[in-house]
């Protein structure tokens, strides 16, 4: 082999070695690139997880506030009638007792109280 031809077979070689050491590096860094993506996904998706524990956590305690509310208010509304009721003369009750028994026997139902 000539000198020329050896030189150049040697730049090639050496150039060949560069390039084995960048494509590596090149890799390395790659690699750190989606460890780091992979742990900043991981993170955002734990707070992503805690937030949505908390919101629901806060959406039930405002659910079970409505239905006591709610209950709350049936029960008053209840406890009135019941009031209202127990104050209407014996005469009234007797009436509205027998066009109740009229609506629920007769086929075609009674006329209103």
């Amino acid at each position: 082999m000539t000198p020329a031809a050896e030189g150049g077979l040697a730049r090639l070689i050496e150039t060949e070695a560069r390039l084995a050491d960048a494509i590596a590096s090149a890799e390395r860094e790659a690699a750190a690139l989606v460890d780091a993506a992979r742990a900043e996904a991981a993170a955002a998706e734990a707070g992503w997880h805690s937030r949505l524990e908390a919101e629901s956590a806060a959406l039930d305690a405002r659910l079970a506030a409505e239905r006591d509310t709610g209950i709350a208010g049936i029960q008053a509304e209840a406890e009135r009638r019941t009031r209202s009721l127990s104050e209407l003369p014996p005469e009234t009750v007797d009436r509205l007792a027998a066009w109740a028994e009229a609506r629920v026997l007769e086929p075609a139902g009674g006329a209103g109280p």
